[in-house]
């Protein structure tokens, strides 16, 4: 969530999808409700519709990445808004 804030964009949960990286296809095993997912405990965080295409196409935050913005404001292109 920091480094969303930190890059000015949106945080949305996502698991349980069809496609993306490992954590956004996984299932959240405490789940009781057949979507195993946030929304068995929450409404949802954004009117907003993620596509599969978006969720391909989106960037995963290596742990590396995440523990370098501690000691540096540079933010890699590779989440430009563009």
């Amino acid at each position: 969530m920091k480094a969303a804030m930190a890059s000015n964009r949106v945080v949305l949960f996502v698991n349980s999808a069809r496609v993306g990286s490992e954590e956004t296809r996984s299932h959240w095993t405490m789940a009781s409700c057949a979507r195993h997912d946030i929304q068995c405990f929450f409404m949802p965080l954004s009117p907003c519709t993620i596509t599969e295409k978006d969720l391909q196409l989106a960037p995963v935050l290596t742990m590396e990445e995440s523990r370098s913005w501690g000691t540096s404001k540079h933010i890699s292109d590779k989440y430009s808004s563009a």
